[in-house]
Order: C-alpha cells, then structure tokens, then sequence
C-alpha cells in the first residue's frame, strides 16, 4: 500500500506566461496580478488533473509500505529526473540508494525505477520507502495551453458560481475537449 504523491514544490511560472495572460485579457497594469496568479495556478492544476498529466514542472514525493516485487512505476508524469529513492533498513535507518544503482526508463509518461541487481531489505513497517521525482513537459501540447488560458480566462469573467440576473455558465466545453485529448487512462 502506498499513499497519493505529493507535490512538495512547483515552479512559480507555468505553461502560460502571467504576461501572456494579461495579454490575452487585454489588460496592461499590474494591479491584479495577484488574482491572475492564482486563476493560472488554478487552471494548470485543473489540466493537470484532467489529464492526468504534469504541464508544470513540479517535484512530488510518494512513501511507499516497503519495495515492490518488480518495478516502481511513478504514478505523475512525464518525468524528468529522479532524485532519489530512500529507505528505513531493518535498524530503521535511512539509507539512499543511488540513481547511479537504479534503472530508470523516462521513456513512457509513467515513468518506471527498477534496481540494478534487486531491492535491499526495508523495515518491516509502513512507510519505509519513499521516492523523490521531477516532472514537467518540456513542450507543453498547445491544446492544453490553450485549454489554461480559457479556463482562467472563465474564471476572471465569473467570479462566482452564481451570478444574479445572468445565464448560468460552467466549465467551457471547449477546454475540456482540448484536455480530453490528453487524457491518460490508467
């Protein structure tokens, strides 16, 4: 058993430049970047997780409850690196083991860490293994960068679930037919 990865830093820019955003909205000051910051962010994270797919990069980390029979196959990608993969041993110390005494194929979107030889022992207990990565696309598919820009865009122009007086709008059909696309099914 394992937990859900989490993501423990991303870079403060994603696929869609706050400069392009406000572009894109027409507007030519900096006095709501803050709010266009965080309708970015949003609209990334939203992608990301309809896609099932990083489009930022982002580093995660994921414990697992001892090594597997085979292969660790990472649940987030694409990959770019991985950093480490670190153990308790059976005095519940931690150890690292190399990248250089890993086998990593970056090839699939999952990416898969395999040992040189086989796993070393861990600690007989729940979380004694734990594995850093790097993800991010180095090309961000431009159906997705569109797809970000049309749901911040949504989100600045609808500042609320419900506006008075107004047709009810939700999530634009477009943004999640370019997303569809990408889609990964697991």
């Amino acid at each position: 058993m394992s937990t859900e990865p989490a993501r423990i830093s991303r870079a403060l820019t994603g696929p869609v430049s706050l400069d392009l955003f406000r572009g894109h909205l027409l507007i030519t000051n900096a006095l709501q970047d803050t709010v266009l910051e965080s309708y970015l962010a949003a609209a990334v994270d939203y992608v990301e997780t309809k896609a099932g797919r990083a489009i930022s990069d982002s580093t995660f980390e994921w414990v697992l409850d001892g090594f597997p029979d085979g292969q660790i196959v990472l649940p987030i990608g694409p990959t770019r690196s991985v950093a480490w993969v670190r153990y308790l041993d059976a005095d519940g110390v931690t150890q690292t083991i190399s990248v250089d005494d890993l086998l990593i194929d970056l090839s699939q979107v999952e990416a898969r860490i395999s040992p040189l030889e086989e796993w070393p022992e861990a600690a007989d207990r729940i979380a004694s293994v734990t594995v850093r990565w790097t993800v991010g696309a180095a090309f961000c598919p431009p159906a997705l960068h569109q797809a970000v820009l049309l749901l911040a865009t949504h989100w600045f122009e609808n500042r609320s679930a419900i506006a008075v007086g107004d047709t009810a709008t939700e999530i634009p059909l477009s943004a999640q037919d370019l997303i569809k696309a990408y889609r990964r099914f697991a």
